[in-house]
């Protein structure tokens, strides 16, 4: 089963090729590419442990955390888990789309505020809205 941090549920929705590197983008290829192929699968949300993204990313640390702030990305899954009422466990990927599209912009702000893909313009809350339609 699948396991995906609550924050990157945004990024399965608004990855666009760009990523920390070579590795970070082919996982995050490989991951959208099983997600669209079944959408009704059933993954595992996580909160605060690192999923097969994390595991590829140059800012994971051997003991499990991130260079760039444990907990802050420890909050950001907390902040998504409470804006869509959802707890860590399994749910089908469609059922988590569907949730993410009534999410607000404060929403959006509260996960994804001082990310480097958004300060770096590649994600936006409209480009959430059209990438969930």
């Amino acid at each position: 089963m699948l396991q995906i941090r609550a924050h990157h549920l945004f990024c399965t929705a608004l990855f666009e090729g760009c990523g920390y590197d070579e590795s970070f983008s082919r996982e995050m290829e490989r991951i959208l590419q099983c997600l669209q192929m079944k959408p009704e699968m059933r993954i595992r949300l996580c909160c605060g442990e690192a999923d097969p993204l994390c595991l590829h990313c140059p800012n994971h640390t051997p003991d499990g955390g991130c260079r760039l702030g444990t907990e802050n990305v420890r909050m950001r899954d907390q902040i998504l888990l409470q804006a869509f009422s959802l707890h860590p466990g399994r749910y089908r990927y469609a059922e988590l789309r569907a949730r993410l599209k009534t999410g607000t912009k404060a929403d959006f702000e509260a996960v994804c505020g001082g990310c480097r893909w958004k300060e770096a313009g590649f994600c936006s809350f409209s480009k959430l809205q059209k990438a969930l339609q």
